[in-house]
């Protein structure tokens, strides 16, 4: 495994993660200057993130994007990887270090036994903060499917959906 590079005033930056090698299935992000290691996703995650995707890239317009992994660059010392993001056909058209905030249409967490308060607490914060519009937070164990929805710098839980999509929660976990 690499070597941590040394902190700096002002933390770890986007150029450190991009140095950084994990093990195989391994995601860091980066947090506040922070690294942020998650281990590989349990089968039970891997199958509601798989079903979500699925119906997502069903229901929206054929030239928006679906994409499981891909990172989205907040700043130099903040980087995350959400489980899914939705983004229109123009973002990827950028030879950018991720998607930006604003490319992002919906952002989707699934959470894991050792990302609940990571995806229920910081990460709403974050990506609140990074102005990032709709952001969902499924959750395998209690099969349930949170939307939240920016209002005035914080997220709300909403059902409206994003681009008139009609999602049914129930879909997300069967097998």
């Amino acid at each position: 495994m690499t070597q941590l590079p040394p902190e700096t005033d002002f933390g770890l930056t986007f150029e450190d993660l991009a140095d950084f090698e994990t093990g195989e299935g391994f995601r860091t992000e980066l947090l506040e200057g922070r690294f942020v290691v998650a281990p590989p996703a349990f089968l039970v995650h891997a199958i509601a993130a798989t079903h979500l995707r699925d119906m997502l890239k069903a229901a929206l317009p054929s030239e928006m994007w679906v994409f499981e992994g891909v990172g989205v660059y907040i700043d130099e010392h903040n980087y995350f990887i959400p489980d899914i993001v939705v983004v229109p056909p123009e973002s990827i058209d950028r030879d950018d270090k991720g998607f930006v905030p604003q490319d992002v249409i919906l952002a989707v967490e699934v959470v894991s036994p050792s990302s609940r308060t990571y995806d229920n607490v910081t990460k709403r914060l974050a990506y609140a903060k990074a102005g990032i519009h709709t952001y969902w937070i499924v959750d395998p164990k209690a099969k349930s499917l949170l939307m939240l929805e920016l209002a005035d710098e914080v997220y709300v839980e909403t059902s409206t959906q994003p681009l008139g999509l009609a999602v049914d929660p129930a879909e997300i976990f069967q097998r």
